[in-house]
């Protein structure tokens, strides 16, 4: 019977020790994602590009991208890029958009313009590309949006000089 009692206290006390180490490397697996999420914010956060991630229908845009654009993430959801993009650019920009989302293109870049809320015209380099995210819908995609603004006004001021030689 002293055997027995023995036996299961000592089980119980190796069960213990069995639930305090899974917990610790609970704890170091849940410090390491916490980790990692900060990096991933930050990099989102900071980023000097603009970086948009479509899951499925629903956006999630960086700070820049808001910038570039004018507009909130809230309101680039609820009226889509379409409505910004400036409309002699729509057609070549749809024509591309359908391609990838067909997956006829695996990804696409292409300078466009995108009107902002005060009328201003500016010029963005836009590259698309699918995600491939396990909990998330097949239609997953990043886009990264560079300001070409001033690039372009370069361009043009040195042709417009080229011209007048």
């Amino acid at each position: 019977c002293m055997l027995l009692l023995y036996l299961a206290i000592l089980a119980v006390v190796r069960f213990s020790m069995l639930i305090h180490q899974e917990k610790r490397k609970l704890s170091d697996t849940n410090a390491k994602l916490l980790k990692e999420e900060e990096r991933f914010r930050t990099f989102f956060e900071q980023s000097p590009v603009g970086i948009v991630i479509n899951y499925g229908g629903r956006i999630e845009a960086n700070p820049m991208y808001e910038k570039i654009v004018g507009r909130s993430c809230e309101e680039i959801n609820a009226i889509g890029w379409q409505n910004f993009t400036y409309p002699k650019d729509l057609a070549k920009e749809m024509e591309l958009h359908e391609k990838f989302m067909a997956g006829k293109i695996q990804s696409f870049t292409n300078n466009k313009r995108y009107v902002r809320p005060d009328g201003e015209l500016v010029w963005v380099k836009v590259t698309l590309a699918h995600l491939s995210i396990n909990c998330e819908p097949a239609e997953s995609y990043l886009c990264i949006v560079e300001d070409i603004n001033e690039r372009i006004k370069a361009d043009k001021a040195m042709r417009e000089s080229e011209r007048s030689y």
